[in-house]
């Protein structure tokens, strides 16, 4: 059954039944991974690759704030506009785009490498903040479509499931600090490659998507 009192084997496998769930599964689970990513590669990618302090990752992420939050406003609109599918699966790849754009970091492609950085990472605000505001709405979609009972389980088993996805986010960030620190010649590639993850794993939660999602239809 898909009562609380029901084995956590057995709510997984209800939920994970409903495909068009598990394609919003999937391509949140490829954000948040991505979110890990970076709130993990900030630090390094200050000091190393635009050669400031651990100060200074406020200065670059301040600019993503900046931009995420009218973008916030915003996205419920264009969620009525255009749909949340549409508008969570374009927002995801123009972040994947902007992430592996951050791998190439520490030029002065405007002003200094400071401030490239800033503008960087302000593209970027938007989107990410389009994805973290319509994800209560799909997931609630998802469970009026099953019946509307199992809204609490879908988030249960989603926050579970990311939590765990996350998890094997860090640990892959946390491979590249250590090539990074430990093999000659890597210690700015390694970095580098931390945005260009977060980026491939944005990618891995669309295809994800569009392979685990229903015809139109069907669930």
């Amino acid at each position: 059954g898909r009562g609380p009192s029901a084995p956590l084997g057995a709510l997984l496998r209800a939920a994970l039944g409903h495909r068009r769930f598990l394609s919003v599964l999937l391509i949140f689970a490829g954000s948040q991974m991505a979110f890990m990513v970076i709130t993990v590669a900030a630090p390094f990618i200050a000091v190393r690759l635009l050669g400031g302090g651990e100060a200074d990752v406020a200065r670059i992420m301040a600019p993503f704030l900046a931009t995420a939050i009218p973008a916030f406003l915003v996205a419920p609109a264009l969620s009525r506009r255009f749909g949340w599918e549409r508008v969570v699966v374009g927002a995801s790849l123009a972040l994947a785009v902007v992430y592996a754009g951050a791998g190439a970091l520490g030029e002065a492609w405007l002003g200094t490498p400071m401030t490239t950085a800033m503008a960087v990472f302000a593209c970027g605000g938007p989107m990410a903040a389009v994805i973290l505001a319509l994800e209560a709405e799909a997931i609630t979609a998802c469970a009026r479509e099953a019946g509307g009972e199992v809204v609490s389980l879908y988030f249960g088993v989603f926050n579970f499931l990311v939590k765990a996805l996350n998890g094997v986010a860090a640990a892959l960030t946390g491979l590249l600090v250590t090539l990074s620190n430990q093999v000659d010649g890597f210690t700015t590639a390694g970095v580098r490659l931390m945005p260009v993850l977060a980026g491939v794993l944005l990618v891995i939660g669309c295809l994800g998507y569009a392979a685990a999602r229903p015809a139109r239809g069907r669930r």
